[in-house]
């Protein structure tokens, strides 16, 4: 006489002991996603540079270069750093934590001059370094431009600072706790509580 059991008793034992074998792993396991990378994307004329030999830009091994020549370039991205050179008209910074440099813009020396681009700052904690702008427009949480002249300044949201060593020609703030520091003011509108600014 056969025994019927006998297939289902050897399919539990394998069972059991693929289970034993999957479960006596003494080390923690470790799932990576793969995060989506700060990216660098313009309009027609611009074109990423590409790193020197040390893997940066020559300014810092950690930035990545943006060649841009009149045209808009838009960085995204998230805790990356860039270099921005070339007369670029607009650039615009979008994400966060991303520390943007802006190489060769702005050289007449008047606040909002022909060659100054403009810059918009969208998301949170973005830092962004230039010398002449034409126009700033800071839309989010915490970011930081620093600049030598600006031509018009829009500041939304709330703890946003603008560094400015010479001039802003004019200055809106619409949002709270925003501190702006500036040499000379030409005019000022201001919504809000607790902004800082000349004259206030």
């Amino acid at each position: 006489m056969k025994n019927r059991h006998a297939p289902i008793t050897v399919a539990l034992a394998l069972a059991a002991l693929l289970t034993t074998a999957c479960t006596d792993s003494p080390e923690p396991r470790l799932t990576v996603l793969p995060t989506s990378p700060a990216t660098s994307s313009a309009t027609p004329g611009v074109t990423p540079a590409s790193p020197d030999a040390s893997g940066g830009t020559g300014t810092g091994a950690a930035e990545t270069a943006v060649a841009c020549a009149g045209g808009t370039a838009t960085i995204a991205g998230e805790g990356s750093a860039y270099v921005v050179s070339g007369d670029c008209g607009q650039i615009v910074v979008q994400g966060s934590t991303l520390t943007v440099r802006l190489d060769g813009a702005g050289t007449d020396g008047t606040a909002g001059g022909a060659t100054a681009p403009g810059v918009t700052v969208r998301g949170e904690g973005n830092t962004i370094t230039a010398s002449e702008v034409s126009a700033v427009t800071i839309e989010g949480q915490a970011n930081r431009v620093d600049a030598t002249l600006a031509g018009s300044v829009t500041v939304r949201g709330d703890r946003n600072t603008l560094a400015v060593t010479g001039e802003v020609g004019s200055l809106r703030i619409t949002g709270n706790s925003n501190t702006v520091d500036a040499a000379s003011v030409g005019s000022v509108t201001v919504a809000g509580e607790s902004n800082t600014y000349p004259g206030s």
